[in-house]
């Protein structure tokens, strides 16, 4: 259940998420949490897709699900506590999140490799 929240935003309706959902099975806390793709899936007809069920990535290391338990239409994963960045151990308290949308982009047409620069280009 969500309510109208404009606390949150102007016209935001909203629900506070538990501190722990269930991805694939697993407990993931939420500070882990990666939203694949917030409408990637759908428990009601015609499509009627599962919890659990494979939503994108398959077969890699970034393999998301339906979780429903993260949102209505959530396709998600729980991501490592101490990911990588470019190759490198990151804990999760370190990571600086430059644009959430639109500068990776690992799929067609652009397919941007795991490690490739997309901001602030010779910075350190």
């Amino acid at each position: 259940e969500a309510y109208c929240s404009y606390d949150v935003g102007v016209n935001a309706c909203a629900r506070c998420a538990p501190a722990n959902v269930t991805i694939n099975g697993n407990p993931c806390s939420m500070r882990h949490v990666v939203t694949v793709d917030p409408d990637g899936c759908n428990p009601a007809a015609p499509d009627n897709d599962p919890e659990g069920m494979v939503c994108a990535n398959d077969g890699t290391p970034h393999e998301a699900y339906c979780s429903y338990d993260v949102g209505v239409n959530a396709c998600a994963r729980c991501a490592p506590a101490n990911p990588t960045i470019n190759g490198n151990p990151c804990s999760l308290q370190q990571v600086v999140i430059v644009d959430k949308w639109w500068r990776c982009y690992p799929w067609a047409p652009d397919y941007d490799p795991e490690g490739m620069v997309c901001a602030n280009d010779g910075t350190p």
